[in-house]
């Protein structure tokens, strides 16, 4: 039974990896759909994770040059990010295939972020809305959405930036060893990182029965049904090691989602030779990193 159960979902995974490559081949994956209240949920999840890790009520790197590691983002959180003081406010969105957004959607992402955080807003609605087209339009000097293929940050400055944010992208970068380089170029000695990294298995019914499915299959056999911003597979030591590597430190990882591993489903399964190490820590699913450059 279990090994039935194993080759099932180790068939059921293939066919879905090859499947996502012929289909990202021809057509991008987009977001078809954005929700004000996600972007504020995001954007506080953010605030209390800096709070929660440098233990300021009110915290200045709000206030400096924030970047934005994304995939298929909006605009949304730059928006929110300059009404709530900061400075400057940079995207680097390494899939960019998202949708344009009317005018209805900033009135109500503004109306929303007005009752949702426990901060004054430093522009108007009227101000927020002109903010939004010129950066729909790519005018706005205090933001920019940087769309990219590959995470590429050599259009911003060595030691500028104040906070690094990022939510569910880590995970699709390639190259991850050459992005946190890069990170830690751009980045002032004191900066703060706050990333939430999705480890899962990001096809929508496999994710739900199977989350480590990705997990099962060697690095020659994932790497050739590879499609772009497929799961890179890093593991949470992964990232302290390479965040390390790079000169941060006190580097903090808490499990959001975690697994049984002992229940039916990962009885006796058989994950990728390099997956079955302890350090691994397959039960994580979710983890929120936390990092300051020295």
């Amino acid at each position: 039974m279990k090994f039935f159960r194993n080759f099932y979902y180790y068939l059921a995974g293939l066919v879905l990896l090859y499947s996502n490559k012929l289909r990202y081949r021809y057509k991008p994956y987009t977001v078809s759909l954005y929700d004000p209240e996600n972007e504020i949920q995001v954007f506080k999840g953010w605030l209390n994770a800096l709070k929660a890790y440098t233990g300021a009520e009110k915290n200045e790197f709000i206030c400096g040059n924030i970047l934005e590691i994304g995939i298929n983002k909006n605009i949304s959180s730059a928006l929110v990010g300059l009404a709530l003081g900061a400075k400057k406010y940079d995207i680097v969105d390494f899939y960019p295939h998202h949708i344009p957004l009317d005018n209805h959607y900033f009135q109500e992402l503004y109306d929303k972020l007005c009752t949702a955080v426990n901060e004054v807003l430093v522009i108007s609605r009227e101000q927020f809305l002109d903010f939004a087209d010129l950066l729909q339009s790519g005018q706005n000097t205090n933001a920019r959405i940087l769309p990219m293929e590959k995470l590429d940050l050599n259009d911003i400055l060595d030691e500028s930036v104040d906070l690094i944010v990022s939510q569910a992208a880590f995970e699709h970068i390639e190259n991850l060893e050459n992005g946190i380089r890069q990170m830690s170029r751009v980045a002032k000695k004191g900066t703060v990182l706050i990333a939430e990294v999705d480890m899962k298995t990001h096809t929508r019914w496999l994710r739900d029965v199977d989350p480590l499915n990705i997990y099962r299959y060697e690095p020659s056999l994932y790497k050739f049904a590879g499609f772009s911003v497929m799961p890179n597979r890093i593991r949470p030591y992964q990232y302290k090691d390479l965040f390390e590597k790079n000169g941060w430190h006190n580097i903090t990882i808490k499990v959001l989602e975690k697994l049984d591993l002992g229940s039916l489903m990962y009885q006796d399964v058989r994950f990728s030779k390099e997956f079955r190490l302890q350090k691994n820590c397959m039960e994580q699913l979710i983890v929120l990193i936390c990092a300051t450059k020295a």
